[in-house]
């Protein structure tokens, strides 16, 4: 090889993800992950740390987790990421859906107006992507606080999107593109809730999981 050829080498990054084990109860293999309570009892053990730590939960279609990340870590009373490191891992593993959980060091896991606000960010940007985003879990002392049991994640979506209106961020092209992909995200709910049917799924599970009310279940 010349000289000249030596000097225009250049070496690429190649992306290599690697796991590491955290043991738990054999009753959560192959659980599926539809209580808010078995995310809970998985990740409790976070209401010991003296920072702040977010935990993004990747999932398949099934609502089995594929993996967990450890996405950002802060102090003892706040953290920052931005919305697209928390699915980052999630978008590289083809995931399904997420469902967030971070810790309140005080031990008080109601939510502030900050982790409400970053809940609404990331609902514009998973259901923008074809992701869902099923829940955000804070964990306290001996408690958690579940953002879809208290407030409805698609609420919350829709809040979002209303003070997109209202500040005229959403206009003629761009609304229809956004309206297009709600299109579709709703037909989607309709063909999940088809195939859950299908496998008996209880109703109440899938009413959680596609916000269908039980009367569009039954029709189909």
């Amino acid at each position: 090889m010349s000289e000249t050829l030596k000097k225009e080498i250049v070496y690429l990054r190649e992306i290599n993800m690697k796991y590491k084990k955290k043991r738990v109860s054999a009753k959560f293999k192959d659980v599926q992950l539809i209580d808010t309570k078995l995310v809970y009892e998985l990740f409790s053990d976070m209401q010991n740390e003296s920072k702040e730590k977010i935990i993004t939960i990747s999932l398949d279609k099934d609502f089995k987790m594929l993996c967990y990340e450890v996405v950002a870590v802060g102090g003892i009373d706040g953290i920052y990421t931005r919305e697209f490191e928390v699915i980052r891992a999630s978008i590289a593993l083809n995931a399904y859906g997420v469902i967030v959980v971070h810790n309140h060091p005080s031990g008080n896991p109601e939510p502030s107006g900050n982790d409400i606000n970053f809940t609404k960010e990331l609902l514009l940007l998973t259901e923008t992507g074809g992701m869902k985003f099923h829940d955000h879990i804070i964990i306290g002392n001996n408690s958690f606080f579940s953002m879809e049991e208290k407030y409805k994640m698609q609420k919350l979506y829709e809040q979002r999107r209303e003070e997109d209106r209202q500040e005229g961020k959403i206009e003629g092209k761009v609304e229809g593109k956004l309206e297009g992909i709600v299109e579709g995200r709703i037909k989607e709910k309709f063909e999940m809730a088809k195939e859950m049917k299908q496998d008996n799924r209880p109703i109440e599970e899938i009413i959680k999981y596609t916000k269908l009310s039980q009367s569009e279940i039954e029709k189909l």
